[in-house]
């Protein structure tokens, strides 16, 4: 264990500590389970990213759905073969849970077959932020038309006041000439 872990760790009594083994025994065991193992793997092949979900998120779900999904020994294993087919089938699930406009942008990077899965998923953050600005730039544009809709709106209502003085000044003009002839 390490950093809060330990602490956290070091700070339970004997009892606590006992207490705690059998608790996350049970939450194990229940994570081995074939229906749920099952399902966690139905789960992964469709496994999409949410709207407000940032792709790091993404990534920590699709890891723990599969490890639950696969197994512990199957998430951790070192094997060359283990971790390649690992990274195979997670490599996927990112590709194809991952928002439109993220995607579109990944997909068209160069070498993607090549790329590893903790490559893809770097890719993924960097298109991502690619993505945020161009919602940025796109909300600045939007933001400098309704400012310049507003001070061309303005100088229109100006224009308008103007008008509105220049006819009352015809008016009494009018008023006036009509009565000098009677």
């Amino acid at each position: 264990m390490k950093k809060s872990a330990a602490n956290f760790n070091d700070s339970l009594t004997a009892a606590e500590k006992a207490t705690y083994a059998v608790w996350k025994q049970a939450l194990l065991d229940g994570l081995t389970d074939n229906t749920t193992k099952a399902r966690k793997k139905e789960q992964l092949k469709t496994l999409k990213q949410k709207e407000t979900e940032r792709v790091r998120d993404f990534k920590i779900r699709i890891d723990d759905t599969y490890r639950i999904a696969y197994g512990v020994n199957a998430a951790t294993s070192r094997h060359a073969d283990v971790v390649a087919l690992r990274n195979e089938t997670l490599k996927d699930v990112l590709l194809n849970g991952l928002k439109p406009q993220i995607a579109d942008l990944v997909w068209n990077r160069p070498n993607l077959n090549d790329k590893t899965y903790p490559e893809t998923v770097e890719s993924a953050e960097e298109c991502e932020k690619v993505v945020e600005m161009k919602k940025i730039t796109e909300n600045k544009d939007l933001s400098t038309a309704i400012m310049l809709a507003a001070k061309e709106s303005k100088e229109i209502s100006e224009e308008v006041n103007n008008l509105k003085l220049l006819l009352q000044k015809l008016e009494s003009m009018s008023v006036n000439q009509q009565k000098a002839e009677n």
